[in-house]
């Protein structure tokens, strides 16, 4: 899911003008990799506890993301419309990722 919204998000931000949001596009694109690349450096540790560091992580930049989202949608230059599928995906990732975070036992 996390990939999926990254590739979603990446084709989405080709169609924005580069002058006007170049430095947003970047922060967006970065922070959207980092999601499933931290839930997967997560799924290889051993313990429980480092393996919830790597979820706290991604839970972090999942709202770095949003709130780069929430910035992009009230800039004029790009249709704030186009993230609303984005936006819920989140919301279901973030639920998703308080799941994992919830202590166990």
């Amino acid at each position: 899911m996390a990939v999926q919204i990254f590739q979603d998000l990446y084709q989405l931000t080709e169609a924005w003008p580069r002058p006007q949001v170049f430095g947003l596009i970047m922060d967006i694109r970065r922070a959207a990799m980092s999601i499933p690349t931290n839930l997967s450096e997560g799924q290889h540790h051993c313990t429980g506890a480092e393996s919830q560091e790597f979820v706290q992580l991604a839970g972090e930049q999942l709202t770095a993301l949003q709130n780069y989202l929430q910035a992009a949608r009230e800039n004029p230059a790009i249709d704030g419309n186009a993230l609303t599928p984005v936006l819920a995906a989140l919301a279901e990732l973030g639920q998703l990722l308080r799941n994992l975070a919830a202590p166990r036992g």
